[in-house]
């Protein structure tokens, strides 16, 4: 099963003009949270906030809190016009959950934008939903980055 990152076409903007900050830091509340969400959703490239997703999310309860966790240890290297973004894994513990994807956004009204979105994640791509019993389910990001761009 390998994992497919798809980016929302409004974070080439949101890089651009500063309103997102790939490598603020954690433990604020208000930076970068992966969430976990159903099959019902259908990635679109054109979603810009974390509003056109929300309703998909997976619901709070058995080793899960709607809003996701936040990414710890962000960092953005640069290795001539490429740039790579990276953050240490996330895991839920005693994860009982049925869901497809893993959506990044920022957990912040930035330049009057309410929680701007970077990336959809489908973490099964035959695409098969994910199904976790009472387990610690972690998300391992490649050892190359989580993305580049350049």
């Amino acid at each position: 099963m390998a994992a497919t990152v798809s980016i929302y076409n409004s974070f080439r903007q949101y890089i651009g003009d500063g309103t997102i900050d790939l490598t603020k830091a954690a433990g604020s509340g208000t930076g970068l949270y992966l969430a976990l969400v159903l099959s019902t959703y259908t990635y679109a490239a054109a979603n810009t906030i974390w509003a056109n997703v929300s309703t998909y999310e997976a619901a709070t309860g058995d080793g899960y809190t709607t809003g996701g966790a936040e990414l710890t240890t962000n960092t953005l290297t640069y290795s001539g016009a490429t740039a790579t973004f990276d953050a240490d894994d996330v895991a839920w513990a005693a994860l009982t959950k049925t869901f497809r994807y893993a959506v990044l956004y920022v957990n912040d009204t930035v330049n009057s934008i309410v929680k701007p979105l970077i990336c959809c994640i489908t973490l099964d791509s035959t695409p098969a939903d994910i199904v976790v019993s009472g387990a610690t389910y972690t998300i391992s990001w490649n050892a190359s980055g989580i993305f580049t761009f350049a």
